[in-house]
């Protein structure tokens, strides 16, 4: 996959099948959507630019995701609401849709199964013991990894992003029988902490994906997350496409996990 990520994508196919822990796992929603209500409460979080990113089907027509603008290295894009989104019979705003769907669809289920293995390996290195774990996100967007653990019976899961999604959480909780909690909060990277007062209380697991990217003084943010484990850090981060040499992440037993150009390897932190 293009883009400078250090991950792969997995292969695998877009078909609709019955409800299933499959499906619960990967944000296929159309089991759950079943009211008209449902899906238009869903394209409004769209239009209003809160769904986008992460990968989600809404329905046969509806789907959502950056899988093809990470694949495809952001080939024509020239806005933020490009190549994200598929519902041309929807008012979802001034955007571009994509031209081949099936590449689009590709693309986006391969993303899925990065978000499923995520969850995978939280719980191997968990023992498979999630329902004794409280796991929390700093940069969660739309939350998929939080969703992942709750359904797979995370003790709780709770999200903190800028932007305000309650309203989304709160719709994606009565679509799935969960309780994932969400905070609105914007950390400071001159003061390394969340600015207005807003606390991060400390948890079991602290996830963090492609955040650290974005931040000026990464480790400043990596010791702010572990301040807050009480057990383990899971990180994803991207890797610069020049880098010519591997990277090595050890766990605190010196469990080292080769990192590729192209691959990726994700260690907790103990």
């Amino acid at each position: 996959m293009g883009g400078g990520s250090a991950y792969t994508f997995l292969a695998d196919t877009h078909t609709h099948q019955p409800p299933s822990l499959h499906h619960r796992l990967v944000m296929d929603l159309r089991p759950f959507i079943t009211r008209k209500e449902q899906l238009r409460t869903g394209v409004k979080f769209i239009r209003d630019g809160h769904l986008f990113y992460q990968p989600f089907i809404l329905a046969d027509d509806v789907e959502v995701g950056e899988g093809q603008n990470l694949h495809d290295e952001y080939d024509k894009v020239t806005g933020i609401s490009d190549f994200n989104v598929y519902a041309p019979q929807q008012d979802v705003g001034d955007r571009k849709q994509p031209t081949d769907l099936g590449h689009f669809r590709k693309c986006n289920q391969e993303y899925r199964e990065i978000y499923d293995y995520i969850a995978d390996q939280i719980c191997m290195h968990a023992g498979g013991k999630l329902s004794d774990l409280t796991f929390a996100e700093i940069g969660c967007n739309t939350g998929l990894n939080l969703f992942n653990l709750a359904l797979r019976g995370a003790k709780s899961c709770r999200g903190y992003d800028w932007n305000d999604l309650s309203n989304l959480f709160r719709w994606m909780n009565n679509l799935l029988g969960t309780d994932v909690r969400f905070t609105r909060g914007i950390y400071d990277n001159l003061y390394h902490r969340f600015k207005d007062e807003v606390q991060v209380p400390e948890v079991d697991i602290m996830i963090n994906t492609v955040f650290t990217n974005h931040q000026c003084d990464p480790l400043q943010f990596l010791a702010f997350l572990c301040d807050r484990a009480r057990k383990g850090v899971f990180l994803w981060a991207l890797i610069h496409p020049g880098l010519s040499d591997p990277c090595v992440v050890y766990t605190a037993e010196m469990r080292g996990g080769y990192i590729g150009k192209r691959q990726i390897i994700p260690s907790i932190l103990q």
